[in-house]
């Protein structure tokens, strides 16, 4: 979701950007672009090498959802940020229309692979011990061709120009402008189904994890309490038990910000492009610059995925692993890694992952 848009139903002569402008826009879109692939190929090939990674279906979602935001990184990106920087398409009517028809698919995959990966966290705390036998990996494919196939829903449609608007017909026609301008219909039809009906199943589920977060963090609160008003000088067990719940009650403190920042960021990058683009379908009022920054925000989002949804500590190890040739026997292989080289993970509620999967087995 890349194109820009115009509330003028006449051409304008274009005013080119001044050379900081221009420069400033480069060193804005060329390091997002870097980091989009770079961070995304990192997450797919840890994810295809190493065995630990492999065996867990949680990072089936994790994986699609890389090659998703990846997809965005070399077909969408590059071409949107050239239009951007020389100020006109150089690329012609044809591929316009094939590089809008990707753009919308591929950033709507990526929304709806972020939903797919809530709906698996869900089902992992709404019922851990039926959670392994209901979610394979022929069921976790399935989920991801679903995910995969309504992303692409609209690929055809706008590759035909089903979404034009009547009195823009010169701006479709003029092969140095690529702009997606949409009818009402079309436009609001497409908000709501890649934004706002993924928003309330995140919402959903991310609240339900940020309650159950939330009610074992009182009981091991309580727990602690109570295990402070006994005389623990004579019994080492129960001092060690305490100390453990400690490390649980920061571990459970630790998953509701990870909860809060998961949900955070997905609506501070794509909230106010979907405020933004049914606004201006509706009253043709947006001025440009507006639309562009905030198209630019969501994109970020591609960028920022990698680290908040698989930097967790068997990912950082992993990366490790690939970007400093420090070969880790536990990656290869099945066992765990050593007590010691492992910190205790920030986003488990009573072992249980939250929306990353260091810990568990899935088979």
């Amino acid at each position: 979701m890349i194109t820009t848009t115009t509330s003028s139903p006449v051409p304008e002569e274009p005013i080119g950007d001044s050379p900081w402008v221009t420069f400033g826009k480069a060193i804005f879109l060329i390091p997002l672009n870097i980091l989009i692939i770079c961070g995304n190929i990192l997450v797919i090939v840890a994810i295809l090498k190493f065995k630990r990674l492999r065996q867990r279906i949680s990072n089936y979602f994790i994986l699609s959802l890389g090659v998703a935001d990846l997809l965005v990184g070399i077909i969408v990106v590059p071409f949107a940020a050239t239009y951007s920087l020389l100020g006109y398409w150089p690329f012609g009517s044809i591929f316009c229309n094939i590089h809008a028809s990707f753009d919308v698919s591929l950033c709507t995959s990526s929304i709806l692979n972020l939903c797919a990966i809530s709906l698996d966290r869900y089902l992992a705390i709404r019922s851990p011990l039926l959670y392994h036998s209901r979610m394979t990996g022929c069921r976790a494919i399935a989920m991801i061709a679903v995910t995969w196939s309504a992303g692409f829903m609209f690929f055809i449609p706008i590759n035909i120009g089903a979404y034009k608007a009547q009195g823009f017909e010169w701006l479709y026609e003029e092969p140095t402008i690529c702009q997606l301008v949409m009818n009402t219909t079309f436009a609001l039809v497409a908000v709501t189904l890649s934004f706002y009906i993924p928003l309330l199943v995140i919402i959903f589920t991310y609240s339900y994890i940020f309650k159950i977060a939330h009610s074992q963090a009182v009981k091991i609160a309580d727990m602690e309490q109570t295990g402070a008003n006994l005389n623990l000088e004579d019994s080492q067990s129960t001092r060690g038990g305490i100390t453990k719940q400690k490390r649980r009650l920061k571990s459970e403190r630790k998953a509701i910000k990870a909860v809060g920042l998961v949900v955070g960021i997905f609506l501070l990058c794509w909230l106010p492009f979907f405020i933004v683009y049914p606004t201006d379908a509706l009253c043709r009022c947006v001025v440009e610059m507006v639309y562009n920054v905030v198209m630019w925000i969501a994109l970020m989002n591609s960028a920022i995925n990698p680290f908040i949804y698989a930097f967790n500590d068997d990912f950082r190890y992993a990366f490790l692993t690939l970007l400093c040739c420090n070969k880790k026997r536990w990656l290869t292989g099945s066992s765990d890694a050593p007590p010691s080289q492992i910190p205790s993970g920030p986003s488990t509620i009573n072992d249980k992952p939250i929306f990353t999967v260091s810990h568990g087995n899935n088979r």
